[in-house]
C-alpha cells in the first residue's frame, strides 16, 4: 500500500513538473500603490493592484503580505482592511489580506486579471513593505511579486 502511494505521488509530481516546464513559469507582474507615501501615526487607506493574466495557469489565490526590507515574510504583523478588520485568515495568521477580483474590497472590476485590495495603515515610521503572492494551479510554491513600498513622512 505505501509503495503504491509513494509512485502515485512520484508520478504526480512528474507530471507537475513537466507541465510547469511545458508551460513556462507564470508571472506576476509590478503590483501598483496608491498612494505612496502616508502621515507617521494617522490612519490611512492605501490600495494595492496588480494584474495577473496568465491563460497557461489558473489563479488559486492572490494575497498581499507585509514584509520586511530584505523581504522577508513578517508572520507576527495583522493586517487589516478598510473594515478595520481581517477575516481572510485564522486566528495567528492574520498576516495577509487576500486580494480581490470580484468588485469587492476597493477592487473595480470584477473578474478582469486585475486584483485590488486596501490595507489600513497606522505606521509610526517606515517605509512599509509589502509582496503580492499568487497561487496558481500546477504550481507548488506561491509566485511572488516585487516588494513595493510605502513611505511614511514625519
Amino acid at each position: 500500500m505505501f509503495k503504491k502511494l509513494v509512485v502515485s505521488v512520484v508520478i504526480s509530481l512528474t507530471i507537475a513538473a513537466t507541465y510547469v516546464l511545458w508551460r513556462g513559469t507564470p508571472t506576476v507582474t509590478t503590483p501598483e500603490i496608491a498612494p505612496n507615501t502616508v502621515e507617521a501615526n494617522k490612519p490611512a487607506l492605501v490600495t494595492v493592484t496588480v494584474r495577473i493574466q496568465d491563460p497557461a495557469f489558473n489563479v488559486y489565490g492572490v494575497d498581499l503580505v507585509r514584509v520586511d526590507a530584505h523581504a522577508a515574510l513578517l508572520s507576527e504583523t495583522e493586517m487589516i482592511d478598510e473594515d478595520g478588520a481581517n477575516t481572510d485568515a485564522g486566528a495567528g495568521h492574520r498576516f495577509f489580506l487576500r486580494m480581490r477580483d470580484d468588485g469587492t474590497k476597493g477592487d473595480a472590476v470584477a473578474s478582469d486579471g486585475v486584483f485590488t485590495r486596501r490595507v489600513l495603515l497606522k505606521e509610526s515610521s517606515g517605509p512599509v513593505y509589502f509582496e503580492v503572492h499568487a497561487s496558481f494551479a500546477k504550481v507548488e510554491r506561491p509566485v511572488r511579486s516585487a516588494p513595493l513600498a510605502v513611505n511614511v513622512s514625519q
